[in-house]
């Protein structure tokens, strides 16, 4: 009996777990915001930089690839971070910008983790290798 007790108080602390909603609620107000990325799998992005802005009221991500704008859904716990599907505009660029845009999704896509160091996103793959990296930007 003093075995089951104590699992319910554990599963009790888990979920009513203070420090874990604190943690997530500072997760989230240290992404939130507009940032322009500067560096896809370790290069600098030379010429349109791509910029997105995250929203935690509605857990949307928005901004410009490169060439087109774009939208969609993200989900974080901690310092896990998701992405639903994306909508994009359909216009065509110049070849270097079309094959920005192509990189930043891709990064996007294998996107497992996310870190917040000084202003600076460092978007990460299962192996915390850095995919993208972005930089806070005022409004």
């Amino acid at each position: 009996m003093n075995v089951s007790i104590l699992k319910i108080v554990a599963v009790l602390f888990v979920a009513c777990n203070p420090l874990q909603k604190n943690s997530q609620m500072k997760a989230a107000q240290e992404l939130s915001g507009n940032y322009e990325v500067y560096s896809l799998y370790k290069k600098a992005v030379i010429g349109k930089k791509p910029t997105m802005s995250f929203d935690f009221n509605t857990k949307q991500i928005s901004g410009n690839a490169a060439c087109n704008g774009f939208g969609g859904a993200f989900s974080q716990t901690n310092d896990q971070l998701t992405f639903g599907p994306f909508r994009a505009t359909k216009m065509y660029c110049s070849e270097p910008i079309m094959q920005t845009e192509k990189t930043f999704f891709k990064a996007l896509s294998e996107t497992k983790y996310v870190t917040n160091k000084d202003a600076e996103l460092l978007f990460l793959d299962a192996q915390k290798n850095i995919l993208l990296q972005a930089k806070k930007v005022t409004e």
